[in-house]
C-alpha cells in the first residue's frame, strides 16, 4: 500500500461512521514497503483537508467541522515534526509576506471556514 492511499484510509478512518478498521486493512493488505513519515503526514494531512472542506462547506456539520479543522492543525504539527527530524532539512518558514486568503481575494474559498483555520505560524 502507497503513502496516499494509507494516508487517505487513516484519516478517513477516524470517523467512526465510515466503520472502517484500520488494523484490519492493514493486516488484510499484507505487508507494505517501508513508508516514509514525511510523506505519510503529508497524505494524512491532504486527506484531513477534504474532509474538513466537506464538514465546513459542502455539508456542513458544526462539530465535525471544528473537530477537522482541529485535526488540521494537529497534523500540521506532526508534519513539521517529522520535517525536523530530516537530516539537512529545515522547517519552513511561515510566510508572511503572502496576502492573507479571504473571500473578498478568493471566491472559491467558502467564508466559514476562513476564520476557523486562523492563522499558527
Amino acid at each position: 500500500m502507497v503513502a496516499y492511499q494509507l494516508g487517505g484510509l487513516m484519516e478517513f478512518a477516524r470517523l467512526p461512521e465510515n466503520e472502517l478498521d484500520i488494523d484490519a486493512v492493514l493486516t488484510g493488505h499484507g505487508e507494505t514497503a517501508p513508508l516514509d513519515a514525511v510523506a505519510l503526514s503529508i497524505h494524512r494531512l491532504d486527506a484531513a483537508v477534504m474532509l474538513s472542506m466537506v464538514f465546513n462547506s459542502e455539508a456542513p456539520d458544526e462539530e465535525a467541522g471544528v473537530a477537522t479543522v482541529d485535526r488540521l492543525h494537529e497534523l500540521r504539527e506532526r508534519l513539521l515534526w517529522e520535517w525536523d527530524r530530516w537530516p539537512g532539512m529545515r522547517r519552513p518558514s511561515c510566510r508572511t509576506t503572502a496576502t492573507p486568503l479571504t473571500e473578498e481575494n478568493d471566491r472559491s474559498v467558502h467564508s466559514n471556514l476562513i476564520p476557523r483555520l486562523g492563522r499558527r505560524c
